[in-house]
C-alpha cells in the first residue's frame, strides 16, 4: 500500500531481528506510532501516511541501529526497507 512504512530489520549475516521497539516520528519529533518487529524482524505500520519526511528510530539492548529518516512521496515500493543492525 503506497504511504504504508515497511521495515525489515537484520543481523549483518541477515538473520531477522525481533522484539525491537520501533518509533516513527514526524519530521519535529512527535511520536506517531510505535510497536515492536515481530518474530521476523518486521514492523509494519498497516496505515496509510501523507507524503512528508518520518524518522524511525529503535530501541534494542542487544543491538544499535541508525536513525532512519524516510521521504514517502506516494509512489513507493511494496518491498521493505532493509535495515542492518551496526
Amino acid at each position: 500500500m503506497p504511504g504504508n512504512i515497511n521495515l525489515w530489520l537484520s543481523t549483518k549475516d541477515f538473520k531477522p531481528i525481533p522484539n525491537v521497539v520501533t518509533q516513527l516520528k514526524d519530521s519535529k519529533g512527535n511520536l506517531l506510532y510505535a510497536n515492536r518487529t515481530g518474530n521476523n524482524g518486521y514492523f509494519l505500520t498497516n496505515q496509510k501516511w501523507n507524503p512528508n519526511k518520518y524518522v524511525v528510530e529503535f530501541e534494542s539492548e542487544q543491538y544499535t541501529f541508525p536513525k532512519v529518516e524516510i521521504m514517502l512521496t506516494g509512489n513507493e515500493s511494496k518491498l521493505p526497507i532493509k535495515i542492518t543492525a551496526l
